[in-house]
């Protein structure tokens, strides 16, 4: 959930990232939704399909891997009258269970927290708070702590601020300023082995929106024995159905995006190149909704 800090700065830099992808969805019957998507990389390819259903006890999904594996979830089970909501996810290898998550969301003064588990042993918990800094309730502070940890010892702690201030006239949003503060502290390694002493990585990044259509985002990001990084980026609508996306950061990385909407599909062209080291990559991402 701590994803959601910083989030337009973190969406802007997924949608610059080139793939070759392929998705669909429709609506065959009402209250059932399919869906499919394909991964095209030099390497490896991914594919699958799913559907999903709503009944009175949550969503129930249901998504087939090319490699075979069935992935089944049933999402926002709700207890206590929708004051406890639970998230749980199956993964299936033929007739044997592959691995399994469950996550449970609870609602509390000016927040929530948030507990997971995992079939590896792995646990989490978490906790956002928003408080609001005027009547007109359009400034306020969101605060986010995340602990991870596997097979009880503790792995790393995850702090997240954010300030947002949003220009109003009546209900119409005229522009809207976030500047969001996130620390992140391992203790082990990406493997699960114990680092000698625990690392902090600092990210700080800024984004202005005005009228829903244009924006511009800057960010800092430092990390242990590393230069801290500047990225520079923004986002411009050329017409109603296309805008133009891009970035540049201090260690030579630009890179573009052009996004063309359609009623019921998209498109976009991406390309990224790393002006110190050579030739660009590029991608296409098309979405249909038939």
């Amino acid at each position: 959930m701590l994803q959601m800090f910083g989030g337009d700065y973190a969406e802007l830099m997924q949608s610059l990232t080139p793939m070759k992808m392929l998705t669909c969805s429709s609506q065959p019957i009402e209250g059932v939704m399919t869906s499919g998507l394909a991964m095209f990389g030099a390497n490896q390819s991914h594919m699958q399909v799913g559907t999903q259903t709503f009944t009175p006890y949550g969503a129930l999904k249901a998504e087939l891997m090319a490699n075979g594996m069935l992935q089944t979830s049933l999402e926002q089970f709700t207890l206590l009258g929708g004051a406890l909501m639970f998230n749980t996810q199956l993964a299936w290898s033929g007739m044997q269970l592959a691995g399994g998550v469950v996550q449970g969301i609870m609602g509390i003064p000016l927040g929530m927290v948030m507990g997971s588990a995992n079939t590896g042993g792995q646990t989490s918990a978490e906790m956002i708070m928003a408080v609001p800094l005027n009547e007109a309730g359009n400034s306020g502070l969101m605060l986010g702590v995340h602990s991870w940890q596997l097979l009880g010892q503790r792995c790393g702690l995850k702090g997240a601020l954010e300030w947002k201030y949003e220009e109003m006239d009546g209900e119409q949003s005229l522009s809207q300023t976030n500047v969001a503060l996130a620390c992140t502290r391992p203790s082990v390694q990406a493997d699960g082995s114990p680092l000698a002493e625990p690392e902090l990585t600092t990210s700080l990044s800024v984004a202005h929106k005005t009228a829903a259509k244009h924006s511009l985002l800057a960010a800092l990001d430092w990390a242990p024995q590393k230069e801290g990084v500047m990225t520079l980026g923004g986002t411009r609508q050329l017409t109603d159905a296309t805008r133009l996306r891009g970035k540049w950061n201090t260690t030579g990385v630009l890179a573009l995006a052009l996004e063309v909407a359609g009623d019921k599909s998209s498109l976009s062209f991406t390309t990224e190149w790393d002006t110190t080291r050579g030739e660009p990559n590029f991608g296409v991402t098309i979405n249909l909704s038939p």
